[in-house]
């Protein structure tokens, strides 16, 4: 990728400094950075799937973001903190596992780390058939999320159980993030989301496509 990120100054407004006679009429002489900046970002990243059967399948990728370092800042001054944009790496897994001839489990993972943050998303929904016909089936599951905390520790954010609904290849879901309490402030409440998910169909079964 490459980004370009630019700020217009002539919108600003500054006050002007006292004289010591009476009067502000000094400039402020604010230390305005650059104004108009580019820089690239290069990232790779891979995905397998594995159908072992019928019954069994695994899925697993990794991406490295930020593999330059890239210094997102509008200042150059090794005097002032900068804001280099830290490598992120991103790991995930899952499997569909069939049960029964209507019940299939979905464990799933992510983990994520960009310096010193770290992210680990953890569960699994089960999926259940009502309709062969149509594929008309629900969903239901819970996950857990862990975070590195301020003092580095890491321990459990917030639980998040889910319920969806399947019908004409389209997934309706809706989960609810349950705040454990360790980062309980006004702007990190328990939350809910709503979800719609295509899954689209391939034409050639000898390369499988799978879906997340």
């Amino acid at each position: 990728a490459f980004n370009q990120r630019s700020i217009n100054f002539n919108n600003l407004s500054f006050g002007s400094m006292f004289n010591g006679l009476g009067d502000y009429n000094i400039d402020s002489g604010e230390p305005l950075a650059r104004n108009n900046f580019s820089y690239p970002d290069l990232a790779v990243g891979g995905n397998y799937s594995l159908n072992i059967n019928r019954t069994l399948a695994f899925y697993v990728g990794a991406a490295y973001n930020h593999i330059l370092g890239p210094n997102a800042s509008f200042y150059k001054d090794p005097n002032i903190e900068t804001n280099t944009l830290s490598r992120r790496v991103t790991l995930h897994g899952a499997s569909q596992v069939v049960l029964t001839e209507r019940t299939t489990l979905l464990p799933r993972l992510l983990f994520m780390r960009q310096g010193p943050l770290m992210q680990l998303n953890g569960g699994s929904n089960l999926r259940y058939v009502l309709n062969h016909n149509d594929g008309t089936s629900i969903y239901m599951g819970a996950y857990g999320r862990g975070v590195t905390f301020q003092d580095n520790a890491v321990g459990l954010d917030a639980i998040i159980p889910m319920l969806g609904l399947e019908f004409n290849k389209v997934l309706l879901g809706f989960s609810y993030d349950v705040n454990l309490g360790t980062f309980r402030t006004p702007i990190a409440r328990n939350a809910f989301e709503f979800s719609i998910i295509y899954l689209g169909d391939y034409e050639n079964e000898t390369i499988l496509c799978p879906q997340f």
